[in-house]
């Protein structure tokens, strides 16, 4: 991975601020419309690097294989089978591999974030500041 230099990060600070409300550049003379999803690839492609960040550009595919899934999920992939067996992620199957859709595998990451998130707070829910703490006997 490169080092930024502070030339870099500073124009691409400058970028950064300039491409939020951009609705296109000027490439080689030739002006390039920005639809919204460009515009936030590159602002954040500028707020990395002005930060000083290396960034890598990889492109996402549309449909997961179970490993790459997994990986992604941080789980193994016999536990995401299971998983998809029960439902739990849509898939597809091309002849006789599971396919995940990168919408569907997004989907489940942000459900299972609003479910610890309001887990949380339910907890946070119980917690009564007039009781005093006690030791909880374990044996």
């Amino acid at each position: 991975m490169t080092t930024v230099n502070a030339e870099s990060r500073d124009s691409a600070r400058e970028a950064a601020v300039k491409v939020v409300s951009a609705r296109s550049m000027v490439i080689d003379g030739a002006e390039v419309v920005l639809t919204d999803e460009l515009r936030h690839s590159l602002h954040e492609l500028f707020q990395h690097t002005a930060d000083g960040e290396g960034v890598e550009i990889v492109a996402r595919a549309e449909y997961l294989s179970t490993q790459q899934a997994a990986e992604i999920l941080r789980i193994s992939r016999p536990t995401l089978v299971r998983m998809l067996d029960d439902g739990l992620i849509p898939y597809e199957r091309r002849r006789s591999h599971r396919r995940i859709s990168r919408q569907a595998l997004d989907d489940y990451l942000e459900a299972e974030k609003t479910q610890r998130a309001r887990a949380l707070e339910d907890l946070a829910d119980t917690f009564d500041p007039t009781v005093e703490e006690q030791p909880v006997a374990t044996r």
